[in-house]
């Protein structure tokens, strides 16, 4: 699986005018809680919480300088 980082993300969306923010990213753990590792969760927080909320930050400010997006 190939690994997209945020920050590449916000990098190449910096410049252009940003009018919706779609979070479509994620994944899931299947198995038992205890029975998985401890890394394949973190990883999943990374992804479905800590980027969407820095994505989020990143559009944001132009968003609001426009009082337009969604």
């Amino acid at each position: 699986m190939s690994e997209v980082s945020p920050w590449s993300v916000i990098q190449s969306i910096a410049e252009r005018r940003i009018e919706v923010l779609i979070n479509n990213a994620g994944f899931g753990v299947k198995g038992y809680f205890q029975e998985e590792a401890l890394e394949d969760y973190l990883r999943m927080i990374q992804v479905h919480v800590v980027c969407a909320t820095e994505l989020t930050r990143a559009v944001l400010p132009q968003m609001l300088a426009r009082d337009s997006g969604v």
